[in-house]
């Protein structure tokens, strides 16, 4: 007999052993699917933040530039009331902005067709119309930097620039010498050109289009690659 009832007593106990270690098992699977969940909401969310954050940096959002054909202009830049974005960007490229009160400044990253800008393909930028104040048009590299070449050539402005007989002007972008207006960009990779406008008077302005008054800025047109 006390050898029946310890038997019962010890079954019960590995019983109610297993239940409590069942019940354990299955809030600790429940935590760490807690765990997991909260997890992966935090992992997509600070990519979410970072993507969005690295684009409005490096491409512009709707609220902050204005885009034309291959350009774009960030609004606020040079202005006291800059975004922080608009602020990121230059700081990090070192870069020393004019007034927007004085000068309009536009970059390019893209042909007029949406392809990359690169060092291996030849360029034309042609059609646009600049005012009779100072203007420049100069290339870059990604990174914000002056593209190294022996001819220590890096951008064309209103008193330098050659024009045709009827007052256009080409500007060429290449590896290979060409004539005028040439600017070399061997070994630059990813590019960047960047036109700046302003007058004399204090006010940036350019020829604009009768039909919506923005300004007309030169196209971009990849002639050859490499």
């Amino acid at each position: 007999m006390v050898a029946q009832l310890y038997q019962r007593i010890t079954s019960r106990g590995q019983i109610q052993s297993s239940a409590l270690l069942l019940r354990l098992r299955r809030r600790v699977r429940a935590w760490f699917a807690f765990i997991i969940r909260v997890s992966v909401f935090v992992a997509i969310a600070l990519a979410g933040g970072i993507l969005s954050s690295w684009y409005a940096v490096e491409r512009g959002t709707k609220f902050n530039t204005e885009r034309q054909g291959p350009w774009t202009r960030w609004s606020s830049a040079g202005r006291p009331d800059s975004d922080p974005y608009a602020r990121v960007r230059f700081d990090r490229r070192g870069a020393l902005l004019l007034s927007a009160n004085l000068a309009a400044r536009y970059e390019a990253v893209a042909d007029s067709e949406g392809r990359l800008l690169h060092s291996s393909c030849d360029y034309i930028l042609e059609g646009g119309r600049f005012s009779d104040g100072w203007w420049s048009v100069a290339v870059f590299d990604s990174t914000g930097r002056l593209i190294p070449n022996a001819a220590e050539r890096h951008a064309f402005n209103a008193a330098t620039a050659a024009r045709e007989a009827d007052g256009s002007m080409r500007i060429y972008l290449s590896r290979e010498a060409k004539p005028y207006n040439w600017l070399p960009t061997a070994r630059g990779g990813r590019l960047v050109i960047v036109a700046e406008i302003h007058q004399e008077s204090g006010v940036a302005k350019i020829d604009t289009d009768a039909a919506d008054s923005r300004p007309v800025l030169p196209s971009i047109k990849r002639t050859s690659c490499r």
